[in-house]
């Protein structure tokens, strides 16, 4: 059997390592543009009244956050939280409720695809066929022990604007 020489051997890792660099980049321009298009999508409906319930949960804690926005504002808003496996003290920190709106969620898309840290493999998001909200995020890189997060919409109603008095 014929001996594969020195350079021929870096030539096929160096051919390896672009494959799965071209492979990530593919998969963030197309998470990118799936974002886009969600987000281009939920910016044409025009909604700025709604009710939204989201889960944020990992082994750690498990928070809901149940938000009703009228005319683009946070006017009602509630959460429960309860502790994982240990508990770190999350449940007393206070929650920033403009997070879990829809634009928050949004933004909470961007900075997940833009952490290098986490190969985007690991990473699931889906977003609502009607009305292009995220429904949810999923955070699951098998290098990491524990590290599972997911940020999940549980309900999502729009509300009538309310009538002017």
């Amino acid at each position: 059997m014929k001996q594969i020489s020195y350079r021929a051997r870096i030539g096929i890792v160096v051919g390896l390592i672009l494959i799965l660099a071209v492979g990530g980049v593919a998969l963030l321009l197309e998470a990118n543009q799936q974002l886009n298009r969600a987000e281009r999508l939920w910016k044409q409906q025009g909604i700025d009244s709604y009710r939204i319930s989201v889960s944020n949960s990992s082994n750690w804690v498990m928070r809901t956050f149940d938000l009703t926005v009228r005319n683009g504002e946070i006017v009602s808003l509630s959460h429960t939280c309860k502790s994982g496996l240990a508990d770190f003290g999350i449940c007393n920190s206070d929650p920033t409720y403009t997070d879990y709106s829809v634009p928050g969620l949004f933004e909470y898309v961007r900075t997940v695809l833009s952490d290098t840290e986490i190969d985007n493999r690991w990473k699931r998001i889906t977003y609502d066929p009607t009305y292009g909200y995220p429904t949810s995020i999923v955070i699951n890189d098998p290098q990491i022990l524990d590290e599972e997060s997911a940020l999940t919409v549980l309900s999502f109603e729009v509300l009538d604007a309310p009538a002017d008095s």
